[in-house]
């Protein structure tokens, strides 16, 4: 089993704080005592832990899904993402946007909003949202009138099997086929990576779009069942 270097480093923190321990307790009594033992045994076990448990050679999920974003009128803003995956890493990632405000009478009609989202060595998706670009803003070819996208990324460190891709896509759309008044559209951007995009004119049904695709690929790709964030109830 090879330990990362996060892992690495946590075992070398460990291992420096026993150290000062042992100093510490030297420096005060000029001896070591029984009674410090179990704080040496702690410091020991802790330090193997980390140095020696890296889950499964990398093989971790990471899901990163927060609220929206929310771009304000003349703002002058960058979102920038950056994943990288080590060996059998999976991911899920997500990124809403909200341009302004409009049902509190706050549109998005001044400022310049620039998105990078990407997964490294891989897949890159990157653009530049411009209030006064009517032609993006509103175009039938841009986000034709909607002021709330959304983009959720699953990524894996090698290509995804043909079973997989079918399985993802059929479910994401089944799970979005009956949601009214939204854009989506689900597609494998490379072999590695599917996205679900979304558009909608408020970030709710966006939300809901996004939490259902997440939820089948979290379990027709991981085999896992969604446990909804505490914090998507905000």
């Amino acid at each position: 089993m090879v330990a990362g270097p996060a892992y690495l480093m946590g075992a070398a923190l460990w291992m420096l704080l026993g150290l000062q321990a042992v100093v510490g307790m030297i420096q005060k009594r000029r001896s070591v005592d029984l009674v410090d033992l179990p704080v040496f045994l702690f410091l020991a076990y802790a330090a193997w832990a980390t140095w020696g448990h890296a889950p499964d050679e990398y093989h971790a999920r990471l899901e990163w899904l927060p609220l929206e974003t929310i771009a304000y009128n003349q703002c002058q803003a960058e979102s920038h993402l950056v994943f990288a995956l080590q060996e059998g890493a999976e991911l899920m990632a997500w990124d809403v946007l909200a341009l302004g405000l409009p049902h509190a009478h706050q549109p998005f009609e001044q400022g310049r909003y620039l998105q990078h989202l990407e997964v490294e060595g891989v897949w890159m998706d990157r653009g530049a949202i411009d209030a006064l670009d009517h032609d993006l803003m509103n175009g039938p070819l841009g986000l034709d009138g909607h002021r709330c996208l959304g983009t959720l990324v699953l990524a894996a460190d090698q290509a995804l099997s043909a079973q997989r891709v079918e399985a993802g896509l059929a479910r994401a759309r089944e799970a979005t086929a009956s949601m009214s008044g939204l854009l989506v559209g689900v597609t494998l951007a490379h072999p590695r990576v599917m996205v679900a995009r979304v558009l909608s004119a408020q970030t709710e049904p966006c939300r809901a779009a996004l939490q259902a695709v997440w939820a089948v690929w979290r379990e027709s790709q991981w085999a896992m069942k969604p446990q909804p964030s505490r914090m998507w109830r905000v």
